[in-house]
């Protein structure tokens, strides 16, 4: 009579156990997955952290050289290369073919 109410919907003991065993497992497998998505989650708050601070305004620069020799020495640096000639759009060249048979012709 006692074993009969022990009975869980017809499961015996040892088939009882081995639920308990599989879920004992389960539960170790999401805890070790757990931690190791809360390490994660710890690492991406640092980084996030850490980016805040690369973005954080820098302090001011004193500009204590207002002299004209600075300026020119910096107007040097600056100097601006020629233009590349660079291959020619088709349409300038039509014109300019153009405009030579025409002044050819005229002569």
């Amino acid at each position: 009579e006692i074993w009969e109410s022990l009975k869980f919907s017809g499961m015996t003991i040892p088939e009882l156990e081995e639920q308990l065993r599989q879920r004992d497992a389960r539960i170790k497998e999401q805890d070790a997955r757990i931690k190791v998505l809360e390490k994660k989650i710890e690492e991406l708050k640092k980084l996030l952290v850490e980016k805040a601070q690369s973005k954080e305004s820098k302090p001011p620069r004193e500009a204590t050289n207002y002299s004209v020799a600075r300026h020119e020495r910096m107007q040097r640096k600056k100097r601006r290369r020629k233009n590349s000639t660079g291959r020619k759009p088709k349409d300038g060249k039509r014109d300019r073919a153009a405009k030579r048979r025409r002044g050819s012709n005229g002569s």
